[in-house]
């Protein structure tokens, strides 16, 4: 997969997006959603820990996006062995942080 990098960096941007429009009235409905976009930044992360090439080291899963040509501004991703190792541990966290804030009642949302 040649987009993995950008799939665990969105989607908890692209579920914090979904939350706007979800009413704080249902936070069962707000605890799913979050919970849902976390655990796809975990299993990507996991993905990346199991298909990263030990043994040719160097950054792997490198992806870049050009976004203002003549200004020369591009979007570059790629990690390498430490950085699978802080890209696991920031989902894992993510994904821990949510559970951990699950019995909250008062402004779930935030």
């Amino acid at each position: 997969m040649d987009f993995i990098l950008s799939i665990i960096l969105l989607a908890p941007f692209v579920g914090s997006v979904i939350l706007l429009f979800i009413s704080n009235q249902r936070p069962l409905l707000v605890r799913g959603v979050t919970a849902g976009f976390a655990f796809i930044s975990l299993a990507f992360s996991f993905y990346l820990l199991y298909a990263y090439d030990y043994s040719a080291g160097g950054f792997q899963f490198m992806e870049q996006y050009e976004w203002a040509n003549p200004l020369g501004i591009s979007f570059f991703l790629g990690v390498d062995g430490i950085g699978v190792a802080m890209v696991l541990a920031s989902s894992i966290l993510l994904f821990a942080g949510v559970f951990v804030s699950w019995h909250i009642e008062d402004r779930a949302k935030e």
